[in-house]
């Protein structure tokens, strides 16, 4: 069976900037659907499976009425269409192995999964800019050269 929690927006869908909250796990593009949607409507979404997809993975979404597109080796997925349900509340809570859960045991073992305030005060004092050329933020790896055979300190933008 797929976990609901598999599901990624294909690349089409329209996303406005800034627009998705940095604690939601569906980009608001797709949670917004609900609210637009109405019977029958459907959104297109990537499936990520453990290991290739399989008729196994095409059979589940298919049992809940979507269709399955082409495989997407590369990524270890495949492109599906999916009905959305707008009676049900967007969008269902589902652990990390898959399952549907209820409000009360999402409540008690959601900071297990999610990060916390804490959590994402941490990773954002992490996260300073750096804006001198040749250096890099300590999140990003250095590339062994730059763009087009450049240097790595080459000055690509000038900021003012």
């Amino acid at each position: 069976m797929i976990g609901l929690a598999a599901l990624l927006p294909v690349l089409s869908l329209p996303v406005s900037a800034g627009t998705r909250p940095s604690n939601q796990k569906i980009a608001a593009d797709l949670a917004s659907m609900k609210e637009r949607g109405g019977a029958g409507d459907s959104a297109r979404v990537i499936i990520l499976t453990d290991g290739a997809p399989s008729a196994r993975h095409k059979d589940g979404v298919r049992s809940h009425g979507g269709t399955t597109g082409k495989d997407l080796a590369l990524i270890n997925g495949f492109a599906a269409t999916v009905p959305l349900i707008p009676d049900v509340a967007c969008c269902p809570k589902v652990s990390p192995d898959g399952r549907v859960l209820s409000e009360a045991e999402w409540d008690a073992r959601k900071p297990e999964w999610l990060p916390t305030e804490t959590d994402q005060a941490y990773l954002q004092s992490l996260m300073q800019p750096v804006t001198e050329r040749g250096r890099f933020a300590n999140w990003i790896a250095p590339p062994p050269r730059g763009v087009n055979g450049q240097p790595i300190d080459f000055e690509y933008v000038r900021l003012a």
